[in-house]
């Protein structure tokens, strides 16, 4: 059941649609057949798909960094608005460049060169790619996971609504 559940869930959020595992996991909590195993068995899954999508996340953040770091010959941590660069795939391309050229006298590249500016897009433009589709499925696989939980414990509307803050 483990494998089929498994097989479902990475469909559903190909799709991007939960509808698919929380019928699966409804019908396995049901009085009649109670095969709660089966459900802890995807959670447990499910938390080792979460934890695998960060670590991917987290190596393609850090590569990105560490290229740029290397470009600029300062380390992120020393320019202002440090914060917002580290979050680069938060920002347009644009906005990484606004936020280099802002730091202009601190690195050791001219952030207006033609040369670094394509550069620095074609990087820029390599990770978003990565990580955009990776950040949807993490966001989809974390309300997944929430969703799967409430069944779990039986959760009312009302319950649900003050576990996510919207009380």
């Amino acid at each position: 059941q483990l494998e089929k559940a498994k097989i479902l869930y990475q469909r559903c959020l190909d799709r991007g649609s939960t509808d698919c595992v929380l019928g699966f996991v409804k019908y396995h909590l049901t009085a009649d057949l109670e095969r709660s195993d089966v459900v802890h068995d995807l959670l447990a899954f499910q938390a080792e798909e979460m934890v695998e999508m960060n670590r991917a996340k987290g190596e393609e953040i850090r590569g990105f960094l560490r290229w740029l770091e290397r470009e600029i010959g300062v380390e992120i941590d020393s320019l202002k608005n440090k914060t917002k660069i580290q979050d680069y795939f938060d920002l347009s391309f644009e906005e990484l460049l606004e936020i280099l050229k802002s730091n202009r006298r601190s690195i050791a590249v001219d952030p207006s060169d033609r040369n670094f500016q394509e550069l620095l897009e074609r990087e820029f433009t390599r990770s978003c790619n990565i990580l955009d589709p990776l950040l949807t499925r993490i966001q989809g696989a974390d309300a997944l996971i929430d969703q799967v939980v409430y069944q779990l414990y039986n959760l009312t509307d009302e319950e649900i609504a003050i576990v996510e803050g919207n009380v």
